[in-house]
């Protein structure tokens, strides 16, 4: 039945319509936190280990608050790094 098949194919295009649009999404959403990552909070999290390193040196500030925001730029940088690969996979996924 034509019918049918041409139901059953509209069906599939906007099956198909509605998955592109949510992965472009997912793609623009992942531009966007990486952008805020490497834009704002990475240069952020370097200014401060460098301010508090700078402190350190002096003797003004602990080595544990040096070591804190240590590790606080590190899980930027992770994060950043598991944004980026979402992206990329996002994008590959949008171009199959």
């Amino acid at each position: 039945d034509s019918t049918g098949a041409a139901a059953g194919l509209r069906d599939a295009e906007l099956q198909l319509s509605r998955e592109v649009t949510e992965a472009a999404a997912r793609v623009q959403a992942s531009q966007r936190r990486l952008a805020l990552l490497v834009d704002g909070v990475l240069p952020n999290a370097e200014g401060t280990v460098e301010s508090v390193l700078r402190i350190y040196q002096v003797g003004r500030a602990e080595f544990l608050t040096l070591l804190s925001v240590e590790d606080a730029r590190y899980r930027a940088e992770l994060e950043a790094a598991a944004v980026a690969a979402d992206y990329q996979a996002q994008l590959v996924l949008l171009r199959q």
